[in-house]
């Protein structure tokens, strides 16, 4: 009678632990369910990134030369964000100088971050900066995406690309284009670019 007792006191004590420990990581397990919520929800996703300013570019240069879009008063940005062994980034960036026929009053920067994935450094009217920094503070998550940014240096639109022609489509879908000057307009004024959409090679994502 007496070990019956002993072990059902032993069994009462094991069932009280195995309930503290799995009260403790239900709990664990809503705190960072909520904690990740709570981050997710300060992120500042897409829509809030149109029309905020954007953050200046570093590059990782000892000179650490700086690019901010506060300065380009004489001229928008689209700022194109790419990453070696990108299979679209290798489509799109050979074609940039098309870009720039099309829409000459405008800026073209490649940002990248530690090799270039593409001969093209000495284009005089592309530029290219290496700023591994810049991914974070643009929140970069797959690539290649593409900032597009006013003269004023304010974040007209930020989106992954997944082929050269809806870049193409993003860009007319922003920038009127007359005679000699490009010039942004409101984007309820133009196309949908859900044609575009349509058999897209998804974005590489970012790591």
């Amino acid at each position: 009678m007496e070990t019956f007792i002993q072990w059902s006191v032993i069994a009462l004590w094991v069932f009280v632990i195995v309930q503290f420990v799995v009260i403790y990581l239900l709990t664990k397990l809503v705190a960072d369910f909520i904690n990740k919520l709570q981050a997710k929800e300060k992120e500042p996703s897409v829509d809030n990134w149109i029309g905020s300013r954007a953050p200046v570019l570093i590059d990782n240069s000892p000179s650490g030369t700086s690019i901010d879009f506060t300065e380009m008063k004489s001229h928008s940005t689209l700022a194109l964000f790419t990453a070696e062994g990108c299979p679209i980034c290798q489509q799109i960036i050979p074609h940039l100088e098309k870009v720039k026929l099309r829409f000459p009053q405008l800026k073209l920067v490649v940002v990248y971050s530690g090799k270039l994935i593409h001969e093209a450094q000495n284009q005089d009217d592309i530029q290219y900066i290496d700023s591994t920094i810049s991914f974070s503070m643009y929140q970069i998550d797959a690539m290649p995406s593409a900032v597009l940014i006013d003269k004023k240096g304010i974040i007209l639109a930020k989106e992954s690309i997944p082929t050269f022609h809806y870049l193409l489509a993003l860009l007319e879908k922003h920038v009127h284009i007359e005679a000699d000057t490009s010039e942004f307009i409101p984007a309820s004024l133009s196309t949908n670019l859900g044609e575009n959409k349509a058999n897209k090679i998804a974005p590489q994502p970012y790591s």
